[in-house]
């Protein structure tokens, strides 16, 4: 019993906690112009006051939020990428998903979940995952550009002094980025003035660009995994099973285990 107690414990500290926003709070908000507006085809105003609201409460600019969720999902809720399996608005791998707990229901994510959720709502998984990452880096309002688009590309960087250059491997399999830099460089000084000049921009950017924040980018690690391995093989290894059809497979069979005893416990509930 003792150890079935520590286990639970155990999981609830492990898990992301969903703390949903109230729409109350975000009513009155004033939105200006943010760019990609026209793609957002539900909750329109509804959807850009949350994003504000969150935004402010994250210690960002609304700016970065929507071009990320453009760069990931074009701001499509039902997105799913059939190599890794990533769904939503932020690009969640399924992996990092099934951390998250609803704290009403008490019941963990599966990608499907996260499908069936309309857009407002996924802002809640998108800030509850950022709050969390600045709270394990221990970043303080208001927030850098540069580790805010570190944390869904490579977050390790946050931490390195301005003179780390990245490794070849994820200049390799980013390289489209990494030649935009304005400096020709790959350190993270360079890097975060590539993020800066992509960040201010408030025009919308092509859909045609969309290796602008990295080639491999989402809400692809979750912190209390994460920091428990080495960054680049953590990075080398998400990679492999995205590229390997069997890797793949295997762990779109591990997600269906999930989906099904989470059925059995509702159904038994």
């Amino acid at each position: 019993m003792l150890k079935h107690l520590r286990d639970f414990k155990n999981f609830i500290n492990e898990s992301i906690r969903i703390d949903k926003v109230d729409p109350a709070s975000y009513q009155d908000e004033t939105v200006t112009a943010l760019p990609y507006s026209n793609l957002i085809d539900e909750n329109r105003q509804a959807f850009l006051k949350k994003i504000v609201r969150i935004s402010d409460d994250l210690g960002i600019e609304p700016l970065w939020l929507m071009h990320t969720i453009f760069h990931e999902s074009e701001f499509d809720p039902k997105k799913k990428d059939r190599m890794s399996g990533a769904v939503g608005l932020l690009s969640f791998m399924p992996l990092v998903i099934q951390k998250f707990i609803d704290t009403e229901s008490g019941k963990t994510l599966t990608p499907n979940d996260v499908l069936q959720m309309p857009n407002i709502d996924q802002l809640d998984i998108i800030r509850s995952f950022y709050k969390t990452w600045f709270g394990r880096m221990n970043l303080k309002k208001p927030i850098v550009a540069g580790d805010f688009a570190a944390i869904t590309f490579y977050p390790a960087v946050i931490k390195k002094d301005w003179e780390w250059e990245f490794p070849d491997y994820i200049v390799e399999k980013n390289n489209q980025m990494f030649k935009s830099f304005p400096s020709g460089g790959k350190s993270k000084k360079d890097y975060y003035e590539y993020i800066d000049q992509v960040f201010k921009n408030d025009k919308e950017y092509e859909d045609s660009n969309d290796r602008l924040l990295g080639n491999f980018t989402g809400a692809i690690a979750e912190p209390g995994e994460y920091e428990n391995k080495k960054p680049l093989e953590y990075y080398r290894k998400l990679l492999t099973s995205i590229e390997d059809p069997v890797l793949s497979q295997q762990s779109k069979a591990q997600l269906q285990d999930q989906e099904e005893t989470e059925k059995f416990k509702q159904n038994d509930n």
